[in-house]
Order: structure tokens, then sequence, then C-alpha cells
């Protein structure tokens, strides 16, 4: 596990054109594997396209709410744009790949980090957005390194000495070393400002256990 590097990203909402972005800056960047967080093929215009990529290539991949919506027919009562959205990603699915989705979790461990769509204690749903909800994380993973999306947010919130979580400045195309206990967030793929992901770094004992770095990509033309 040593020396291995992951590109995780989350919130990519059945974008293909995004999708397209994402896959050209791993390969660029020489992953080893991708990891996918969820709301990945509802809430866009190409579910079924996105579904089949990201669950060909990512060797992690969680449900997020978007997914559940759809999986759960929740949108069948509701109006606008997002029911609308998910009533497009319920046809273009189909059954197969429904059944496919219904299976996946929203969270989990992962080469022992522990990823999710949400929080730890609420995987699909949560929102981790304060030092409360990052210490009551942190703590429910007995200190593990956990990444996590849903907010659309980079974040890097880092355990203190005295027992503290503090939300530490997150720099664009920056590596930064990465105790174990941290919460990362690579921010939303189909951000308007830039298609946003992780690039996570397994280091040596005896450093820094992890090394992240939160690219902006250029979003599709």
């Amino acid at each position: 596990m040593t020396g291995r590097r992951v590109g995780v990203f989350s919130d990519l909402h059945a974008d293909g054109g995004v999708l397209g972005v994402l896959w050209s800056a791993l390969e660029r960047e020489a992953v080893d594997g991708a990891w996918c967080l969820g709301d990945f093929c509802a809430g866009g215009p190409d579910p079924a396209r996105c579904f089949d990529e990201v669950t060909a290539r990512c060797e992690v991949v969680l449900a997020g709410n978007h997914e559940r919506v759809v999986v759960q027919r929740a949108f069948a009562s509701l109006r606008g744009r997002a029911a609308d959205q998910a009533r497009l990603a319920h046809a273009q699915l189909g059954h197969d790949r429904r059944r496919v989705l219904a299976r996946l979790p929203s969270g989990g461990l992962a080469r022992g980090v522990f990823a999710v769509h949400g929080r730890p204690d609420a995987p699909t749903y949560g929102f981790l957005q304060t030092a409360e909800h990052a210490a009551a994380a942190s703590a429910h993973v007995d200190g593990r390194l956990v990444v996590y999306g849903h907010t659309h947010r980079p974040a890097w919130w880092e355990p203190t000495a005295d027992g503290r979580v503090v939300d530490r400045r997150v720099g664009t195309g920056i590596a930064v070393e990465v105790a174990a206990g941290s919460l990362l967030n690579p921010g939303a793929a189909c951000d308007p400002a830039g298609v946003r992901w992780l690039a996570l770094d397994f280091r040596d004992a005896g450093a820094a256990p992890f090394a992240a770095t939160f690219p902006r990509e250029p979003g599709p033309r």
C-alpha cells in the first residue's frame, strides 16, 4: 500500500463532460486507482454513461443520496428540476443498473481509510460541515482517515494534540502532509468553478501517513 496514489472524487452528478475531464486528470497524474464517493449517476444529463464508466473504472464506488432517491423512487410524488433529473436517471439506468445501484454502500473501509458519502454516523444523508461534526466523525471511526463528499465544499479537518479538530485551509494544487484522523473532502466534481478531485498518497511509515493534493481542473468545453 505504501507509495500508492488514489484519485478520489464525489458529486459528479451524471455529467459526462465532467467525467471526461476527471479521467484525463487521473491518467495525467498516473493514479493507481480511483474512488467515487457517491452522487455520480443522478442529478444530470448522462446517468447511464456515468454509471457504466464509474462502476467499470473505480475500485471504490459509493451510493449517495441522489442514487437512493432514484432506487427508492422517492421522486414519484415530487415536482421540480431535481425530481425531473431523478426520473431521467431512473429511466436511463434501467432495471439491471438499478439493481446494482441498490446494493452499493454509502460508506465503509477502503485500504484502511473510511470512505463515505455523507459522514460516518449518517452515511447517505448526513452533512459534515462543522468542527463538532468532524470530531464526532473521527471518534466514530477510531481516528482513521476519512474521505467524504456531499457538501460540495473542499475541506481538510485535522485533529490536534489537545483533542480538538480544526478546519485547515485547502490550497488548490498544493500537496500537504495529512495526519491519521484527518477528514478530507475533495469538493464537487461538478463545481462550476472547475472540476475538483483529491489526490491521496499513502506514505512511508515514520512520516505523515498520507499526503493530499486538491486539484481543480478546467471544466469541460
